[in-house]
């Protein structure tokens, strides 16, 4: 059925020229202090929230947002379902009319995509026509993905996010993983350059940077991973403005695979916002249930997979 994928028009190739993003030329921001009055004065009378991308689920809308010009860190241990969350959230994003751009070198494009056209139409086998429609609404102007399998050298990932940036307004950008940023495990200090490098360029131009950090592998994966958790140097969560880790409950997939009932009354999953250092900083987990069919995290256990529509319209919303 997706056979046509990979000739995707927002796929951004790996042979760009890049050689105008590597090296950006750093303004001086200093300035006398009315400058900031309006908004120093705003902070004291409540008037200082800074709005951004809610989480998808309702009861989430409160608690946490992305907020523009921050680094968020997605942790967790492997295969527990960062990526199919991720996904859920970003094509949450593009219905609200952000543009989305993905840099995964673990994944393939067409891959990325299938997953995302599931998830829209909430059932496994969409018919071509959907697939079609939907390819049409997002390569028009709300994805781009970088076309390349394997490592990359921090200055090519750099680079390329201020590419895309610069040619494409992209408002959300996901870097999927920092094990394939060309840094070695142990070499903390290239990596805490790269994180610096990569919230300097959220803070400069208001994107929203979404980085994967995979959890390192303990005696048991029984409970969610933390910050302290992630694996490489400690900074990458320090410098974060937010910390999120997901995680699966295996221990009720593991008990319904045997018939046992005990766990039913638990959640799936669990998101938790681990740091949050804007809005108002609420930290705790958000309970969620899977959706195999659709590929999609639900608030509860008795909702249903929605099929998602452009919020963003002037018109009347287009549903998939």
């Amino acid at each position: 059925m997706f056979e046509h994928l990979p000739s995707f028009a927002g796929l951004i190739p790996d042979g760009i020229d890049l050689s105008d993003y590597l090296d950006p030329e750093q303004s001086q921001a200093v300035r006398p202090a009315h400058y900031f009055g309006d908004r120093a004065i705003d902070i004291l009378a409540g008037r200082n929230a800074v709005h951004g991308l809610p989480l998808p689920w309702g009861k989430a809308a409160d608690k946490f947002a992305f907020r523009p010009g921050e680094l968020t860190v997605w942790t967790g241990y492997k295969a527990h379902g960062k990526s199919m969350l991720l996904s859920q959230v970003l094509l949450h994003a593009m219905t609200q009319g952000e543009r989305v751009f993905i840099l995964s070198p673990e994944f393939l494009p067409e891959g990325i995509l299938a997953r995302k056209i599931r998830q829209a139409a909430t059932n496994p086998h969409p018919p071509e026509t959907f697939s079609r429609r939907f390819l049409d609404w997002a390569g028009n102007d709300r994805l781009w993905l970088f076309d390349h399998q394997g490592s990359l050298t921090p200055d090519i990932v750099t680079g390329v996010i201020r590419y895309a940036i610069d040619q494409h307004a992209v408002t959300h950008i996901l870097v999927d993983s920092l094990m394939k940023c060309g840094i070695a495990p142990d070499d903390y200090n290239r990596q805490k350059r790269l994180v610096d490098d990569l919230q300097t360029i959220a803070h400069q131009t208001g994107v929203h940077l979404h980085m994967v950090a995979h959890a390192r592998k303990g005696e048991s994966d029984d409970k969610p991973a933390r910050l302290h958790d992630v694996k490489g140097t400690s900074e990458l969560c320090d410098m974060a403005e937010n910390v999120l880790s997901v995680w699966k409950n295996k221990r009720k997939l593991d008990a319904q695979s045997s018939g046992n009932t005990k766990h039913d009354d638990e959640p799936d999953a669990l998101l938790t916002i681990d740091s949050q250092r804007n809005g108002d900083g609420w930290t705790g987990s958000i309970r969620l249930w899977f959706h195999p069919a659709s590929f999609q995290f639900l608030g509860e256990a008795h909702h249903h997979p929605m099929p998602w529509h452009d919020a963003s319209a002037d018109d009347d919303p287009v549903e998939f």
